[in-house]
């Protein structure tokens, strides 16, 4: 069964850990931003995004992919140990706005308690430690 996957961090196309997403046969299918504005923190070589929501409305950018398989992404983001593997609503913008809204798969990292971690203001992870 075809799972759509919504990915922020280094599963993105052109970071190190994409190969995982290949490896699961991942087609691109677009970019779009979560409809929540899920917070997303950056720092130690890769981001982590919290079920916990921003006053500001910003959502996160991500990538999304339609997957047969996700079995070496979970292993990778040690679902459900570690990341947990959750359905959130993703809004697909065309020039004119929202396109459309989908339903996929994205991985929510534990709660953050560190107040040094790094929150990526504007919900896209470019990379970097």
């Amino acid at each position: 069964m075809t799972k759509l996957v919504a990915v922020y961090g280094t599963l993105k196309r052109g970071f190190g850990n994409h190969r995982v997403l290949e490896m699961d046969n991942g087609e691109y299918v677009g970019e779009g931003r979560t409809v929540k504005p899920w917070t997303m923190y950056g720092g130690h070589g890769f981001p982590r995004v919290v079920e916990q929501e921003r006053s500001d409305g910003v959502g996160v950018h991500v990538e999304l992919f339609e997957c047969p398989d996700v079995s070496n992404m979970d292993m990778l983001e040690g679902h459900p140990r570690f990341f947990e593997r959750k359905e959130v609503e993703v809004a697909i913008y065309n020039d004119t706005g929202i396109q459309e809204v989908v339903t996929a798969w994205m991985y929510f990292h534990p709660p953050i308690s560190n107040s040094h971690a790094e929150l990526q203001e504007d919900g896209v992870w470019m990379g970097g430690y």
